[in-house]
């Protein structure tokens, strides 16, 4: 009797902590966030529309002046992006890309105004980089699990 008492207590002791371990998730990132997933979009058709209107310029009408204005709208984007992050819990990496692109984003204004011109390969360069920054944010927001409400 000792040895099925025993031996059913295991079995009911290893379907409980299966059962534990199944029903309980540790979750180490941040819910799916709609509205961040919306901003990155959003940046990155910025981005993308400056670069192209940019590129449709002649190389000598890319003046820093002709450009100011897209540049500080999308330099408030990104920092309303990065408050947004800031408040989620769990959300390092998505706030590691988002600080990366502000830094670029700084260093490039910065540039395009010191030199005042913009050559063609600068422009595939950066539209290039920004393409791939933006899509690796939104692909990293697209695979975290959505909320779900029970």
């Amino acid at each position: 009797m000792n040895v099925f008492y025993k031996s059913t207590y295991r079995t009911l002791l290893s379907i409980f902590f299966i059962a534990m371990a199944s029903g309980c998730s540790i979750q180490l990132v941040s819910e799916q966030d709609e509205v961040s997933l919306l901003q990155m979009e959003e940046l990155a058709q910025e981005v993308d529309h400056l670069f192209t209107q940019l590129r449709y310029m002649p190389p000598e009408k890319r003046s820093y002046k002709s450009s100011a204005q897209a540049y500080l709208a999308i330099e408030v984007k990104l920092n309303a992006l990065k408050m947004r992050q800031e408040i989620r819990s769990m959300n390092e990496l998505t706030l590691d890309q988002v600080n990366i692109a502000i830094k670029l984003w700084t260093q490039d204004r910065k540039r395009h105004q010191s030199r005042d011109n913009f050559s063609d390969f600068m422009l595939k360069r950066y539209s290039s980089q920004y393409k791939r920054l933006f899509l690796a944010m939104i692909q990293g927001e697209e695979v975290k699990e959505k909320r779900t409400t029970n």
